[in-house]
Order: structure tokens, then sequence, then C-alpha cells
């Protein structure tokens, strides 16, 4: 199964939302003066990712799944923090968090914490460089979501594998 190819299912916001999330990247990395984890992923909320030995059987389950699917709109507004331990994680806010729970919930059967991470797994320190000015940031924006971005591995790299439109 280790070899069995990877995939990874996302929600792609507008590149409006998507450049707003590589801003604040870059800002981080000048606020801590280091690369930091996830820095040079692209702005995405995070579905399901899984190996599949079949190599693509259970891509044709989740597309009959989403084909049946309406899109709708998804609000991003302010910034949240997730604890692990004594790390945080920086994200960019989903406020109507339902529409994308029952899109995984369909999907994978499993219940997702919607967001758009902007550094993950920042130390204690580096945490509190940036969050002073971050916090009391004000952004809010939309963007339909209309599919699902699927991605696969190709050695270290995602790359862009197929779309998944919605009804």
């Amino acid at each position: 199964m280790k070899n069995a190819p990877e995939f990874f299912l996302v929600i792609s916001p507008s590149q409006a939302v998507s450049s707003y999330v590589s801003y604040l990247k870059g800002y981080v990395k000048r606020a801590i003066g280091h690369s930091f984890e996830g820095e040079s992923s692209k702005a995405h909320i995070s579905i399901l990712k899984y190996r599949d030995p079949h190599t693509e059987s259970l891509l044709y389950e989740i597309d009959a799944r989403v084909s049946k699917l309406k899109p709708f709109h998804v609000h991003v507004k302010g910034l949240g923090v997730f604890h692990h331990g004594e790390n945080r994680t920086i994200y960019l806010e989903i406020v109507n968090k339902s529409y994308l729970c029952n899109l995984a919930e369909e999907i994978t059967g499993e219940s997702i914490i919607p967001h758009i991470t902007i550094a993950k797994n920042l130390d204690p320190d580096d945490f509190t460089k940036v969050w002073r000015s971050l916090k009391n940031i004000s952004y809010s924006d939309y963007f339909k979501c209309d599919r699902i971005t699927v991605l696969r591995k190709n050695m270290r790299r995602w790359e862009s594998h197929v779309e998944l439109p919605f009804s």
C-alpha cells in the first residue's frame, strides 16, 4: 500500500483569496525571519488525503457523489488558531462551515474543521512574534465552490490531477 498512488481532495479558493493567503504567508516569513511548515503550499481547504492501490477506483465513486451536489458560496473572515500542544497553526477562518462539513461527510463519512492554513505548527516564540500583528486583521471575502480539485503526489510534490465538478 505504501507504493500506491496518493491523492488529495481539496477545495481551491478564488484567485483573490489565494493571493491574500500568499501575502499572509510572506508576512509570517518576514516576521519570524525563516521558513515555516506550510509556507509553500497553495491556499486550499483539505477534504481527504488517501492512497489508492487500484489507482483511481475511489475517484469514480467520489465523482458520482460530487456530481449530485449543488454549488455554494464559501465565506472566509478573519484568522483563527489551532493549538497543538505548545505549537500553533494560524488559519483563515471559514464562516459557513456547515456546507463544507456536509460535503466532507458526503464524500468521506468523516467530519472536518474547514479552514485555509496560513502557517502550520509554529513554535511558541514564532507564534508570539507574528500573532501580535495578525490577530486584529479584518478580512472578509467569498468564493464559489462548484468543484473538488484532485491532486496526485508526484515524487514529493502535489500536482493537479483532475477536477470533479458539482451538478
